[in-house]
């Protein structure tokens, strides 16, 4: 896992240093410098407090004097990136204390940040200039920890790390230290993240670990998932407090977790840790731990596969959308073919891909010939079907929600009165559009036109539709496409397509299709 956290108080920035500063006893590992901006800076090896100290009060190290030109009281001091294992990797290297897997980690780790250092960017404003220039270099102190907060007093085995990464910036063109802009790291989160897997999953396995894929992570195979939530009380207890509180957003969950969380106790060495941890063991669990752990048993790696992922990720991503950034591909390609797929490979048979590429603020997108055909099919369906059906209804009819404003009730009347195949209502979040399906879905019932109303997800046609628009038979048009009986029920009225921008062409193209012969209107 990746999860990235701003930290806007110098003070809550130094404590990165004073919490690693207890590495005796083996509970965690002394912090280093990272990234080319801190080799600028003549910070080498590891991290003392007074250089770290003086990064996160905005000062050169070398010189106390002021770094970058501005130092506000509420300025980034910089952001936290936090690199986790699966908890099978963690349980496994606590209880052997085979040293090789914390390489391992911590060269995925170095090989992520190397990557994203070469994204870091700076704010260009010279001669009323407004934009920003890649300065790709970043200053860093890494602190690797193996235990997760305690529960009761006693932690659990994590294997994870602390990159705090500083606001400052070297822009070699204007020979000075500027912030850095972290926005674009922030949103690459998803794809870094499944290249930091998919690196440590294939130096696992270069160890001699086989992995089994679990969605978009791993685990070592032999544990059970009984074993590995017997080592997961602090996830449990977040998760139960959660659901105590009501709380289901994982943002807010992440935030639970650092309010609630109790401090590190130092007083058990790890010795005392890892002889805690095997009494928690049942004598039938400590045979397959052994079996990890022993790597005695053949393995049969899967063989690469860079083709099939990529062949994946095109199929699964351009299903839901038109357009999609370049990056968004390679990590469906990551996820998907997790262990067996190298980061490098993903990106040399993206790049071989004869896809239709271009640059949209910046960020590189790119779609399909064969996604184009279909958007051009879709706007020829909708050209064909204007202007050649009867009207729904009576678009001077009164509403019955007379509260509805003036854009809502025109809504209404454009539908009723349209004589398209194809009918478009669009409408900001918040407009009211719910309850204009409402009013819509009274008016087709007095009609007596049978509505079929679906969405692309489930939460949409099943919750939204459902529960608040009041369309009881809502579904998504998965279930639709595959559905004789729902189709018989669209016959001769109207299907209704809700949140359409999230249906991809395929799919919408498919719908369009099979609704030709029967269907008086669609209206998404």
């Amino acid at each position: 896992m990746l999860r990235i956290t701003q930290q806007t108080s110098a003070d809550g920035a130094k404590t990165y240093y004073t919490r690693a500063d207890y590495y005796t006893e083996g509970l965690e590992t002394v912090g280093l410098w990272g990234g080319d901006g801190a080799r600028r800076l003549g910070l080498q090896g590891t991290v003392d407090q007074h250089a770290f100290d003086n990064l996160c009060d905005n000062l050169d190290p070398a010189t106390g004097k002021q770094l970058t030109a501005r130092t506000r009281t509420d300025r980034t001091v910089g952001y936290d990136f936090t690199f986790s294992v699966p908890k099978s990797v963690s349980l496994v290297y606590a209880l052997s204390g085979n040293t090789d897997i914390s390489i391992a980690f911590r060269a995925a780790v170095d090989e992520t940040m190397r990557d994203i250092e070469r994204e870091m960017k700076a704010r260009v404003r010279k001669r009323g200039q407004d934009t920003e220039r890649t300065t790709g270099n970043m200053v860093w102190a890494e602190f690797v920890h193996n235990t997760s907060r305690p529960v009761d007093g006693v932690p659990d085995p994590q294997l994870h790390t602390h990159c705090f990464v500083f606001n400052s910036t070297w822009d070699d063109e204007e020979r000075q230290w500027k912030a850095g802009q972290f926005r674009e790291l922030k949103a690459s989160a998803p794809y870094h993240q499944a290249a930091f897997r998919a690196r440590l999953a294939n130096k696992l396995q270069d160890l001699g670990y086989v992995i089994e894929r679990k969605r978009d992570d791993f685990e070592l195979a032999g544990l059970s998932a009984a074993t590995l939530k017997r080592f997961s009380r602090r996830t449990k207890e977040i998760e139960d407090k959660a659901a105590e509180l009501g709380i289901t957003n994982p943002k807010v969950k992440d935030k639970l977790g650092a309010a609630t969380r109790a401090k590190k106790d130092h007083t058990l060495t790890w010795a005392e840790l890892q002889k805690q941890w095997a009494d928690r063991l049942s004598p039938s669990e400590r045979e397959p731990l052994k079996r990890v752990q022993s790597r005695t048993v053949p393995i049969s790696r899967p063989a690469r596969d860079e083709q099939g992922a990529v062949d994946y990720a095109l199929d699964h991503v351009f299903a839901r959308k038109s357009v999609a950034a370049e990056r968004e591909l390679a990590t469906e390609a990551l996820k998907y073919g997790l262990g067996r797929v190298t980061v490098e490979g993903v990106q040399a048979e993206l790049a071989n891909r004869p896809l239709i590429r271009d640059r949209r603020n910046g960020r590189a997108v790119a779609t399909t010939a064969s996604v184009l055909a279909e958007e051009q099919r879709i706007i020829d369906f909708a050209r064909r079907g204007r202007g050649k059906f009867r009207p729904l209804g009576d678009p001077k009819r009164d509403v019955k929600r007379t509260w509805l404003n003036d854009g809502q009730q025109a809504a209404v009347r454009h539908i009723l009165g349209s004589r398209d195949r194809l009918i478009l209502v669009r409408g900001s979040a918040g407009t009211g559009k719910t309850i204009l399906e409402q009013e819509l879905g009274d008016a087709l019932t007095d009609l007596g036109k049978p509505c079929v109303a679906l969405a692309p997800s489930a939460g949409a046609s099943r919750g939204v539709l459902r529960e608040e628009a009041g369309f009881s038979g809502a579904d998504t048009v998965a279930r639709f496409l595959k559905d004789q009986t729902m189709q018989k029920r669209a016959r001769s009225g109207v299907i209704l397509l809700d949140e359409a921008s999230l249906l991809g062409a395929k799919d919408a193209l498919a719908l369009f299709i099979l609704s030709v012969p029967w269907s008086d209107t669609i209206y998404p």
